[in-house]
């Protein structure tokens, strides 16, 4: 805001002074005092107020950018071993990990579903199989089978 407009050019008057320690009575008055002045339309807030963001959507070229800035950034060792160590014993309910799963596989490309397809291929569980994709002939199934019977 200020590196656009510049210091000079802004006007900063303070309305009312609230001393209280809540949070929501705070967001609420903010949000009034936007739409009071109209200040998402036609000023220099670049959402309706309270509490984070409420009502501002980045566009195209914003997200874009945001994308950019965030691809090939490290998290500090630090910080990965405390975000391990909370999660350590944390368990998930089957209705958690259904989430998961149906999530994962609505956003998972074709690609995707291939190389799971055919990871799973020749496996009556469809896991475990490490990639084997081979399609035994029965002969070879029986060799094998009298192969491990010997053992």
């Amino acid at each position: 805001m200020f590196n656009i407009y510049g210091l000079p050019n802004i006007n900063f008057i303070i309305r009312r002074n609230y001393f209280v320690n809540n949070k929501l009575f705070l967001n609420e008055r903010e949000i009034y005092w936007i739409s009071f002045y109209d200040s998402f339309n036609n000023g220099l807030n670049c959402n309706q107020g309270g509490n984070g963001n409420i009502g501002y959507i980045p566009s195209d070229e914003t997200r874009e950018k945001m994308r950019q800035k965030k691809i090939g950034i490290k998290h500090p060792e630090w910080r990965n071993k405390r975000k391990s160590e909370r999660q350590q014993g944390h368990k998930l309910s089957k209705k958690t990990k259904d989430k998961i799963s149906e999530t994962k596989r609505k956003n998972m490309n074709d690609r995707t579903k291939e190389k799971i397809r055919i990871g799973l291929m020749g496996n009556k569980n469809g896991i475990g199989n490490k990639g084997n994709t081979k399609k035994w002939t029965p002969e070879y199934r029986k060799y094998m089978m009298e192969k491990r019977n010997k053992k």
